[in-house]
């Protein structure tokens, strides 16, 4: 029988199709996911074994072997409870990027002080001129998009380049929108290279609540050997000054990092807990980005071999007590959405709920695409043109039979973009290192749940 755990009304009155469920099989147990609700079930062998042949009706064959190991009356009514599920779907809607606006990343500078070898924005510039954004475009900017913010809710996300270059207009930006007592709420975020981090700067980020994320390789020679000044030296003892730092100053509240995986020898594991131990309340490996050449430049191999490694030592400290895996940055997002039945039909929100601004004030499909003319969206002073929607999964062909399509949403646009010159064609090597990491999380997700449950029943 299936035993629903968090059965509701949705998961009724219909079949079950066989492309809207997944079968796992952890720790002992059976499990069932259903793709379109993003739910889970645990359910016995018998149904475990019948859902192997599909939703279709069972053959005489079929029939027979499992009658004769289960029993007649217990089949029919493993037949039927199963009829019972619903394959209903969630509506796609439509997303207008012009009054959904959830997060904009303010490129405040398109330069920067490193000269980082895997840099995708070519040294902070997108390929253009150096240049810092100016008081009159940043303020143009925050006026367009404040009106049309997702249930009066926005996210300012200051970018580079090095935003803390342009540091003096992060703060006139803050204290202009704190002035105007705006209805809307704002939160904040910055993403640096943390080599710029002195008092006035991080009691600033401290006393306005900025979600920090520093960029960081790890230990000095391993960090060193990419990302270095200019004339070469390595950046590792300003970054380790600045958290010193940021410490001496009673800490930051959400200081997170991002480890860019450049060497095929990294062990996540003891770099996961290296960050930790240095201040870090969550770590997030990226893999590099490479312009030029066939593909990204991504290697998938050690970007999977690296996260099964972490998943197992995120699972041992699961069975030692630990229930909040939010330090795990990689796990952390798509475990809420799981936890929340979050469905996405998108990759991210590029051009619906996400833009990018440029130091000129133009708006891209998102950042990572600034000075790229095709993916303009507008400008601060036209706002947004008619631009064509971004395919959501349900819309192609790759990603429709995938079990895990409503919690990747599809690869990245912009990976998509350099891999195969389209930002709706998924890159294959993504899409089989993520339904690995998937896999791994919804064990993690399952083996959290039980030991939630096992410690609510104890009581």
């Amino acid at each position: 029988m299936v035993i629903a755990h968090n059965m509701n009304e949705r998961l009724k009155r219909r079949g079950i199709w066989k492309r809207d469920f997944h079968l796992i099989e952890y720790n002992g147990g059976n499990y069932l996911f259903h793709t379109p609700t993003l739910m889970f079930f645990e359910i016995d062998d018998l149904a475990y074994e019948r859902l192997k042949y599909g939703s279709r009706k069972l053959g005489r064959r079929a029939l027979n072997k499992l009658e004769e190991k289960y029993g007649r009356k217990s089949v029919l009514e493993v037949e039927k409870e199963l009829l019972s599920l619903s394959c209903s779907k969630r509506s796609l809607g439509s997303i207008d990027s012009r009054d959904q606006i959830e997060t904009i990343s303010l490129n405040v500078a398109q330069t920067c002080n490193l000269r980082c070898s895997y840099c995708y924005a070519k040294d902070g510039t997108f390929g253009s001129e150096k240049k810092l954004m100016d008081e009159k475009t940043a303020f143009k900017a925050v006026d367009f998009f404040t009106p049309k913010a997702r249930k009066g809710k926005l996210h300012i996300r200051f970018f580079g380049g090095e935003p803390l270059l342009n540091f003096k207009l992060i703060e006139k930006i803050v204290e202009y929108i704190k002035k105007k007592k705006e209805k809307a709420s704002f939160r904040y975020s910055v993403v640096t290279n943390g080599t710029l981090f002195d008092k006035r700067i991080v009691r600033f980020l401290k006393d306005n609540k900025f979600w920090v994320t520093v960029s960081i390789d790890g230990p000095s020679k391993l960090h060193n050997r990419n990302r270095v000044y200019g004339d070469g030296r390595g950046s590792f003892l300003d970054i380790e000054k600045g958290l010193r730092l940021i410490k001496d100053c009673g800490g930051i509240e959400r200081l997170g990092c991002r480890v860019t995986v450049a060497d095929r020898n990294l062990d996540f594991v003891k770099m996961f807990r290296w960050l930790i131990g240095k201040g870090f309340n969550k770590v997030h490996f990226t893999p590099k980005t490479v312009i030029g050449g066939k593909g990204c430049g991504t290697d998938w191999r050690t970007m999977k071999n690296g996260m099964e490694k972490l998943f197992e030592y995120a699972g041992r400290m699961i069975r030692r007590g630990e229930t909040d895996l939010d330090r795990y940055g990689n796990f952390s997002y798509l475990l809420d959405r799981l936890d929340g039945e979050d469905v996405t039909h998108y990759s991210c929100g590029a051009g619906r709920s996400y833009a990018g601004v440029d130091v000129r004030g133009t708006f891209y499909l998102c950042h990572r695409f600034t000075n790229r003319a095709d993916f303009v969206l507008g400008d601060v002073e036209h706002g947004i043109k008619k631009i064509s929607k971004t395919a959501g999964v349900d819309k192609n062909l790759v990603c429709s039979y995938c079990f895990a399509k409503y919690l990747c949403g599809g690869s990245c646009y912009f990976d998509n973009y350099l891999t195969n010159g389209d930002i709706t064609r998924p890159n294959q090597s993504f899409c089989e290192y993520n339904k690995d990491l998937i896999y791994w999380i919804m064990m993690l997700y399952i083996e959290v749940k039980k030991r939630k449950m096992l410690k609510k029943e104890s009581k």
